[in-house]
């Protein structure tokens, strides 16, 4: 590295280090203060220096303008220096450099530990303050919800008041409304003035009848106000029974119960047509969503149902319901099948032709290439009992096949010896089993 250049001036607190950068970027200036050493290292410069007094390493400042470093630092002790580097030995120097360096580590140890109690004190009072928040939030929900229930208790109260007085005030009105109904509904009757009452007492007087007539007794309304004798009253209003309460609150319970039996009714609509009218414009079409399961798209789960059917695919294809359209009309062509297996069997992909094969059996069990090129495929995947099994079945189909077709050979021709055709048989079915493994 080089060593860069610099000046200095010093005030007596302060120190200031310029250092021209000469086109390096300031981002990468790495500065290094200690109590005792300056290091600054901007590739390819570095600048190293032991101080001549101690400063305050962790009171430094430093700022670029103009493409030069300023660094300001902070001495220990108030008084001018008069040089800025200390003049010792290679060997001090280096001393000097190790007791710094070590200074630094310890210092920066104890920065970091004070910015993480910093960092916990902070996350701490920040805690607090959020659950007094929150807890000034829920008291002040509580108290809203006091509020109204408070509010609504002394509202229902109110009204439960408010009923007792109107019903402990229409008794009385009652008994008064039915007072002056009974007044007004008397009659006027005359009873005649004093001048008639005297006129008929000494009318009676002169009479010689042996009974004595009591004099009726007149009254002389104020205000010419005729009133109603007790006798036409009573003819008016004969004895009634008085109902009772009992019965009043059965007409009432009736009247409720038939109101109730009313809103029970309902308009229930005459049945559709069910589209079978002879008309074509009224018929009703109805088409539904293919599915595989027989359930309503509604309550169905796709995901778990698609799982579920990639899962099963081979054993659906076997299913008299779910199989029919299940799969696409060349998945169910077994010939469209081995096509795709001899594909992959040339590829070298031994699975996939199996399951290629295996799958056009499924459809047609009794396809002998598809038979002999799965047990070609088997015994080279390392299985060789299903291979046996394979070649077992094809052997067997075509010894089915031949001796069908020996059977109506011999119907025609003249019979021959039995161990002759068994020996026919065995050799046909030999060289077709290795006719359809070269193919």
């Amino acid at each position: 590295p080089i060593t860069a250049a610099y000046t200095w001036s010093e005030k007596k607190d302060t120190i200031k280090v310029l250092i021209p950068l000469k086109g390096v970027s300031a981002s990468k200036a790495d500065i290094s203060v200690s109590a005792s050493t300056l290091k600054v290292n901007f590739a390819p410069y570095i600048l190293d220096l032991v101080l001549l007094k101690e400063i305050d390493s962790v009171k430094h400042k430093a700022t670029v303008k103009d493409g030069v470093l300023n660094i300001t630092l902070c001495k220990k002790e108030i008084g001018m220096w008069g040089t800025l580097i200390k003049d010792v030995s290679k060997e001090d120097t280096e001393i000097i450099k190790r007791e710094a360096n070590a200074q630094l580590s310890a210092l920066n140890e104890d920065l970091n530990a004070q910015r993480h109690e910093r960092k916990l004190a902070e996350e701490k009072n920040s805690l607090r303050k959020q659950m007094k928040l929150e807890e000034m939030e829920r008291t002040r929900v509580e108290n809203m919800k006091l509020e109204e229930k408070t509010s609504a208790e002394k509202e229902v109260y109110d009204v439960f008041a408010k009923m007792q007085m109107s019903n402990a005030t229409a008794p009385t009105a009652t008994k008064a409304d039915s007072k002056a109904t009974s007044v007004g509904s008397k009659k006027n009757v005359s009873f005649g003035t004093e001048k008639n009452a005297t006129t008929i007492d000494s009318f009676l007087d002169a009479d010689d009848i042996d009974e004595v007539h009591p004099t009726p007794v007149t009254f002389k309304p104020k205000n010419n106000t005729q009133i109603a004798s007790l006798e036409d009253i009573e003819d008016d209003y004969p004895d009634e029974p008085i109902p009772q309460s009992t019965d009043i609150f059965s007409h009432e319970i009736a009247d409720m119960q038939y109101t109730e039996e009313e809103e029970e009714v309902r308009y229930v609509p005459p049945p559709r047509s069910t589209g079978l009218s002879a008309n074509a414009d009224q018929k009703i079409g109805i088409s539904f969503t293919p599915r595989v399961f027989p359930t309503p798209m509604r309550e169905s789960k796709a995901a778990e149902e698609e799982d579920w059917v990639a899962k099963n695919r081979r054993h659906i294809k076997k299913h008299g319901v779910l199989g029919k359209h299940n799969a696409d009309i060349s998945e169910e062509d077994p010939v469209w099948l081995k096509a795709k297996g001899d594909d992959f069997f040339r590829s070298g992909d031994m699975r996939s032709a199996l399951n290629a094969y295996s799958a056009a059996l499924e459809t047609d069990p009794r396809m002998l290439p598809c038979l002999a090129n799965r047990s070609v495929c088997l015994l080279r995947c390392g299985q060789p009992a299903e291979c046996r099994t394979d070649c077992t079945n094809a052997l067997q189909i075509i010894t089915e096949e031949t001796e069908a077709n020996t059977t109506t050979g011999a119907s025609q021709d003249a019979p021959s010896s039995h161990a002759a055709m068994s020996a026919a048989q065995t050799k046909n079915a030999v060289m077709v089993v290795k006719l359809l493994m070269r193919r």
